[in-house]
């Protein structure tokens, strides 16, 4: 009875192999013997070898690696039901009771870190030995590397492909959304900013044309701001000298003001003696 090989996940899901005694390759190109169409597997991505006794897998040098039941992985003997990963495509490997009732170990480890000195070998699976980083990029990558793309992984083996195109297209959506509203909604608060701001300035040059002369005169009693006061929008209307007293309305009358803006603007009153009125010079 021969190995079973069943797609349970990617572009061709259902699709079921039969291997034969000896080696099978898999990979995108046409001289593998079973060929994955996706851009994310290799020409020769891995290959199996099956005999009476083991079915064992080896990669190929591939690019984006193998994985067996979700551990990247350079050779290993396989068990029943284990499930190999590459690119889009994941698979389970059926094998028959010969194999099952007849399990052996892996090669002597020790000769195998004789040969390839930096690969930390276990029985049955190798494992690729990774620097420890010493940038702090490197360390952030690491850390991504180590948390993040095992759950990402782990959603795309669980999730069909419409099922995650979806997903995605979902995410561009709401992205792209995000991304066309966000400058309209700045672009209409800047210019409700600038009506106010040309409000205001309208309202302070009315203010200031109707108190001229009783200012000069200093009839602060006579100042009048109640009509400004009634303008839709504006919450205060002061009159107040360069020493920051308030000089009107009456209710407030000698008060201290302190407004921001008010102590911006006399700031620059004080550096610019040409913005005043001929009868304040």
């Amino acid at each position: 009875m021969s190995v079973k090989l069943v797609v349970i996940s990617g572009p061709n899901r259902g699709a079921t192999y039969f291997l034969e005694e000896g080696e099978t390759t898999l990979g995108r190109g046409t001289e593998a013997n079973i060929v994955l169409a996706s851009t994310q597997v290799s020409k020769k991505h891995f290959s199996l070898a099956c005999s009476a006794v083991k079915a064992e897998l080896k990669d190929l040098g591939s690019s984006n690696g193998t994985f067996v039941n979700g551990v990247l992985t350079k050779r290993k003997l396989l068990a029943n039901h284990d499930r190999i990963s590459v690119g889009p495509f994941v698979m389970e490997i059926i094998l028959p009771a010969t194999i099952r009732a007849n399990p052996i170990a892996a090669a002597p480890v020790a000769a195998f870190n004789d040969s390839l000195p930096g690969i930390e070998a276990t029985a049955g699976q190798f494992k690729m030995e990774e620097d420890r980083p010493t940038s702090l990029l490197g360390k952030y990558w690491k850390k991504f590397d180590d948390t993040f793309l095992p759950v990402i992984y782990d959603s795309y083996e669980k999730l069909d492909y419409p099922t995650l195109m979806s997903l995605m297209f979902a995410v561009y959506v709401v992205l792209s959304l995000g991304f066309a509203v966000y400058p309209v909604l700045q672009h209409s608060r800047e210019e409700v900013l600038r009506e106010a701001e040309h409000q205001a300035m309208y309202i302070s040059e009315q203010v200031g044309y109707i108190n001229r002369q009783n200012i000069i005169e200093g009839k602060e009693g006579a100042l009048m701001t109640d009509f400004a006061e009634k303008e839709e929008h504006v919450k205060e209307v002061v009159v107040a000298n360069m020493e920051g007293r308030i000089m009107a309305p009456g209710n407030r009358l000698n008060e201290s003001y302190n407004n921001p803006r008010f102590l911006r603007y006399r700031q620059i009153l004080e550096k610019n003696q040409n913005l005043w009125p001929n009868e304040r010079r």
